[in-house]
């Protein structure tokens, strides 16, 4: 048992470490917009951003190759729908190849009140499978809070794994963060955005993020982040109720990620 724990852990820091973000949008600003729901990919981030959201959502999200390794393949689906209420979220993620693999489902919860404010949580269930050694499952939760100061300006906090999920006695292989993060319309055309992400046992890690609608059908994106060292941009075609959203990161060390986006607003 000792052994196979050991192997569990070591297989787990690679997947926290190597599988993409969920959203060629977020991805293509560096992970930094942690508040708006321009997509329904941000329930895997802050719960809470699925209170902001105003119609129906449905996104599929594919990453063939990160770092140029087909093995590390991974896939996400995504469905926010707003009620008067509430707003409910599921999501769906695989990742990994025949030999070892992730699979998540998740369900959230997420309000408004007071008018600036809303409030999200977030279930996962996570199967981890390893050939020849069976598979394992695992809980989490996550939970965050947003506040809309003006117009303009917008902040946020979320904490991923508050439940500090991990495998029997060893710490921290389920990484515990915490995000804090900003949104600042300068125009209508541009928005810009700033996170701070602090995982547990690491340095603080900085990202940035710039969002310009150049014209009616397009948006450009761009972001960056100091730790790891990493530089991203992408491009979102949007017509009627569909968007296909594009992006590319560079790695220092592990070279470049594509990744590709759907997403549907029927409403």
């Amino acid at each position: 048992m000792k052994k196979i724990s050991l192997i569990l852990l070591l297989l787990i820091g690679i997947n926290c470490f190597a599988q993409s973000d969920a959203g060629a949008r977020r991805t293509a600003l560096n992970s930094s917009d942690i508040i708006s729901c321009r997509d329904p990919f941000a329930i895997f981030y802050n719960p809470a951003s699925a209170a902001l959201c105003r119609s129906m959502q449905i996104g599929f999200f594919y990453s063939p190759s990160p770092f140029e390794m087909k093995e590390l393949s991974t896939f996400y689906a995504a469905f926010i729908q707003p009620t008067s209420i509430a707003s409910f979220s599921v999501g769906f993620m695989k990742y990994g190849f025949e030999l070892y693999s992730v699979k998540q489902i998740q369900a959230g919860l997420a309000f408004n009140f007071y008018e600036i404010f809303s409030a999200g949580v977030n279930f996962s269930m996570q199967n981890l499978f390893i050939e020849n050694y069976g598979s394992r499952n695992f809980f989490f939760a996550d939970a965050g809070l947003t506040v809309k100061l003006n117009e303009n300006i917008s902040t946020g906090i979320f904490v991923k794994n508050i439940t500090k999920t991990s495998i029997d006695n060893f710490e921290n292989q389920f990484p515990t963060i915490f995000n804090a993060g900003i949104f600042y319309k300068i125009i209508d055309e541009i928005n810009l955005y700033a996170s701070a992400r602090k995982e547990l046992g690491y340095k603080i890690a900085l990202q940035y993020g710039i969002e310009y609608n150049l014209i009616e059908y397009l948006n450009l994106r761009a972001g960056l982040s100091d730790f790891p060292e990493t530089y991203s941009c992408g491009i979102g075609i949007n017509y009627k109720s569909f968007e296909f959203g594009y992006s590319i990161n560079s790695h220092f060390e592990l070279g470049l990620s594509h990744q590709f986006e759907i997403i549907i607003r029927p409403n």
